[in-house]
């Protein structure tokens, strides 16, 4: 009985490894598979070869990557710079450049997601066998196209999130803004910040090693914000391991310019408005 189950459960399985050409990658269905995607596209895929990598957290996912398309971005939402950093030590080719947000540099790499991306022999079965990647799990490839089935039948786009501003919510927005206040207002702790940039350094030290040029860039946020003792800490701090100089940083924007949906994440407008300012900066 139990023979006749595995052997029926292999043959499904063949097939529908074989069909796979005929469906497309489905969406993923949560914050966590999102990032697995994305990681994985970049491992995986004819990303490979990029040689531009954004390195950086959902602060960064603001960026409007139709304006940089000659860049890669492992930005994750919910997780830092180390977790983006782990997926490029798994790069067989290293790329030519590496830009590393700021802001979330104290947020300490996931280890789940650290130890997925890290499995050897899931990396090897999942490189030779792409149905088992997270965009092609049945559940994901059914999903969607029952997502694709309601919006078509409601019509495209008929139900659009609203949008979170200071002019058009403000009781939320101020809500968030103080959050964000009160997060930041705090004073890191010295044995984060040490373990953090001294972490850092070594990865940065790393790539160099390998013909890598690296540059630093801070997403701007609430102008609130970034007045705040953590955010200025943190600047301190990259400025010491980092010396001007030595290393290369894109040049700050004045935050004042800037509108944000909740304090730190940049609305639309300010999002294609930075995304051009940051080419222009790193291109020159």
């Amino acid at each position: 009985m139990i023979p006749r189950a595995v052997f029926t459960a292999v043959i499904l399985f063949v097939i529908y490894a074989l069909c796979k050409p005929l469906y497309p990658a489905g969406q993923s269905l949560n914050q966590w598979q999102g990032n697995l995607v994305k990681a994985q596209r970049f491992l995986y895929g004819n990303q490979d070869q990029a040689e531009n990598i954004i390195i950086g957290s959902s602060l960064t996912e603001r960026l409007n990557m139709g304006f940089l398309p000659e860049f890669y971005s492992l930005s994750f939402n919910g997780l830092s710079v180390f977790d983006g950093l782990t997926v490029i030590q798994r790069k067989e080719h290293p790329p030519a450049q590496v830009l590393i947000e700021t802001n979330y540099i104290l947020r300490q790499e996931h280890e789940q997601f650290s130890s997925t991306i890290n499995a050897e022999i899931n990396y090897q079965i999942r490189k030779f066998i792409p149905v088992l990647r997270e965009e092609y799990q049945p559940v994901v490839i059914i999903s969607s196209g029952l997502s694709d089935l309601i919006e078509k039948k409601r019509g495209k786009g008929s139900e659009k999130a609203e949008i979170i501003s200071e002019q058009n919510r403000p009781d939320l927005f101020a809500k968030l803004l103080a959050e964000q206040v009160a997060k930041n207002k705090k004073r890191p702790g010295c044995e984060l910040l040490s373990r953090s940039f001294t972490k850092l350094r070594g990865q940065v030290n790393n790539l160099e090693k390998q013909g890598v040029t690296v540059i630093f860039y801070e997403m701007p946020v609430d102008a609130r914000v970034n007045r705040l003792p953590k955010p200025r800490i943190v600047r301190d701090y990259f400025h010491y391991y980092f010396p001007d100089g030595k290393y290369q940083f894109v040049q700050p924007v004045d935050c004042n310019g800037f509108s944000t949906t909740d304090g730190v994440h940049l609305d639309d407008k300010s999002a294609i408005s930075f995304t051009n300012y940051f080419l222009e900066q790193i291109t020159k």
